[in-house]
């Protein structure tokens, strides 16, 4: 029997900064994704944005976003691993 559950987190953040640290609730023994999605306060500007996670390990991660119109309004995301 495998002594490890996989588990999935969540959450969302109101924190529109280039470099935003998510710490999980509870750290993961095995991270195996995490997925980011970008609010946004109003249109944002095509090319002149972007939004993604920038590193990550069993702990926390990095989302990375830029916006040039400044659209951004934080970001949720779902991480899944084992604990």
């Amino acid at each position: 029997m495998d002594s490890y559950r996989s588990i999935a987190q969540w959450g969302s953040s109101d924190v529109a900064n280039r470099d935003t640290t998510v710490t999980f609730p509870v750290a993961f023994s095995i991270l195996y994704s995490v997925v980011g999605a970008p609010k946004s306060s109003s249109n944002l500007n095509g090319s002149n944005s972007n939004f993604g996670i920038k590193s990550q390990n069993n702990r926390s991660f990095i989302a990375n976003m830029y916006d040039n119109g400044n659209g951004y309004a934080g970001f949720n995301w779902c991480a899944f691993g084992k604990v």
